[in-house]
C-alpha cells in the first residue's frame, strides 16, 4: 500500500468523507487529526516498526507537517535523552576509520554482499542500503560521517524511529529517521539514518556526539579550524 492510499484509508476509518478530496487536502486533514490527538503517531503501523522496546508513538503526538524541513541533526538533538539510554548497535574500530568515500563504499558493499545490499527491519521489511549510497556519500564530509556508513545497516535494523516526514522537505517522499548509539574508534556517538518508506531505500545519515555536537576524529577539528581560519 502506498502512502496516499494509506492516508485515505486512515481518514475513512475515522469517519472522514473523502469523496472528491484531493491529495493535499487529505494530508492536511490527516495533520489536523494527528494534532487533535485522534490519531497517534505511527498509528496503523506494527509496534515493532517504530520502537524496538521504546514506545515512541505513545510518548508524543505527531508534529510533522506535510512540508517538514527539520534536519537530521535537529531531530537527533530533540531526542538525545532517549537515545543516550539505548544500546550501542555498531562498533567501528580504529583500523576501519576512513575519510576515503570509495573505501567506505567498498567496505559497505563487502559487508552487504551476503544479503545483496538489503537489511531487514522488523515491521518494515527489507530496506535497500546500497541503491542510493552515491547520493548519500556526496553529502558526507568528516571521517566520522564517512566511516559511519558501515554502521548504517545496524542502525536501520536495531535503532528506534525518532521522526517521520510525510512530505520530506516539500517533496512527495515519505521518510522515517531511525537512530541509535554507535562507537567510532572508541568515540561514542549518536547516529541517525533516513529511510525513504515509499521505496524502502536508505537515503542519508548523520552522526553526532552524545551531547549533540559534531563528532570529530583524529585531530580533524584542528585541521578544520586551520583550513577555515579567516
Amino acid at each position: 500500500m502506498n502512502k496516499v492510499s494509506w492516508v485515505f484509508g486512515v481518514l475513512k476509518a475515522h469517519g472522514v468523507v473523502t469523496k472528491g478530496m484531493g491529495v493535499r487536502e487529505a494530508f492536511e486533514e490527516l495533520s489536523k487529526l494527528r494534532k487533535s490527538g485522534e490519531i497517534t503517531e505511527y498509528e496503523a503501523q506494527p509496534k515493532e516498526n517504530f520502537d524496538n522496546g521504546v514506545n515512541v508513538g505513545s510518548k508524543r503526538k505527531a508534529e510533522a507537517s506535510p512540508e517538514d524541513k527539520t534536519s537530521i541533526k535537529e531531530q537527533v538533538k530533540k531526542n538525545l535523552d532517549k537515545l543516550n539510554e539505548t544500546k550501542i548497535v555498531a562498533v567501528i574500530k580504529k583500523g576501519r576509520i576512513t575519510k576515503d568515500k570509495e573505501a567506505a563504499r567498498a567496505a559497505l558493499k563487502g559487508q552487504m554482499a551476503r544479503t545483496k545490499g538489503m537489511v531487514k527491519r522488523d515491521g518494515m521489511g527489507e530496506v535497500d542500503v546500497m541503491h542510493d549510497v552515491s547520493t548519500a556519500l556526496s553529502h558526507l564530509k568528516t571521517a566520522a560521517e564517512v566511516s559511519s556508513l558501515m554502521a548504517v545497516p545496524a542502525v536501520i535494523k536495531n535503532g528506534i524511529i525518532i521522526d517521520e516526514h510525510w512530505q520530506h522537505k516539500g517533496t512527495n517522499t515519505h521518510t522515517v529517521t531511525i537512530a541509535a548509539r554507535v562507537n567510532l574508534a572508541d568515540n561514542p556517538g549518536i547516529m541517525a539514518a533516513v529511510v525513504k518508506k515509499n521505496s524502502k531505500r536508505y537515503k542519508t545519515h548523520a552522526v553526532l556526539t552524545p551531547e549533540g555536537k559534531t563528532l570529530w576524529l583524529d585531530g580533524e577539528k584542528a585541521e578544520y579550524k586551520k583550513k577555515n581560519k579567516h
